[in-house]
């Protein structure tokens, strides 16, 4: 009987954890940069309030006041799309290169000036 019960808690568990991962949308920075260029409305339905695993090129890692960032490359921009970093995911963004192909996790895309999000860190 313990047996079943172990089991059944496993399941629910792992069901959990799938479904956590259905919700991230991932999206190159080209993508994601002409699907805002294309129609602004339907883009931000589709990547704002959404959480975003974003793949493209390092193109700088910089700091905006006491806040570091890594900025994307996207294709028909002038600035990219910078993913700033959380505290605890620092160590791992010392590491990267610039011109090196990466995924980075981030949440609340928005048009402020540049295109940015927040929250980031590498995907391994």
């Amino acid at each position: 009987m313990r047996i079943s019960n172990t089991l059944v808690v496993c399941s629910l568990t792992l069901a959990v954890n799938f479904s956590h991962a259905e919700d991230i949308t991932a999206v190159s920075t080209d993508e994601l940069a002409r699907d805002w260029s294309n129609n602004q409305l339907a883009a931000e339905m589709k990547y704002s309030k959404k959480p975003l695993h974003l793949t493209g090129m390092v193109d700088r890692i910089s700091s905006a006041g006491d806040r570091y960032y890594v900025a994307l490359d996207a294709a028909g921009t002038f600035l990219g799309i910078s993913v700033y970093v959380r505290s605890d995911a620092l160590a791992k963004v010392a590491e990267l290169q610039k011109g090196q192909t990466i995924t980075m996790y981030c949440e609340n895309f928005e048009d402020v000036i540049s295109y940015q999000c927040h929250n980031g860190y590498v995907v391994d």
